[in-house]
């Protein structure tokens, strides 16, 4: 069974618990509650694009995947459906 880390660290579950846990640690660290809003906007911001980057790359390559697959039919003398031509 292959893991995919990629896909699991950008998971928008695993970065909010990441963001819950900076969360709990500036808490316990007394940081003052302005000072804590203003890190975890950061926080919340970067991990928005950190995800939307890693679905657009995983996109993206699923489509060049595909176009290459349909090209090598293509060459091959199968129609779109893969039927001999």
């Amino acid at each position: 069974m292959k893991i995919d880390l990629i896909k699991k660290f950008t998971s928008r579950k695993f970065l909010a618990g990441l963001l819950s846990f900076a969360g709990a640690l500036l808490t316990v660290f007394n940081v003052d509650k302005l000072t804590t809003e203003q890190i975890m906007l950061i926080l919340g911001g970067m991990a928005s694009l950190v995800a939307y980057i890693f679905a657009e790359a995983h996109v993206d390559g699923k489509r060049v995947k595909d176009e290459l697959i349909i090209e090598t039919e293509i060459d091959a003398g199968k129609d779109v459906n893969g039927n001999g031509a």
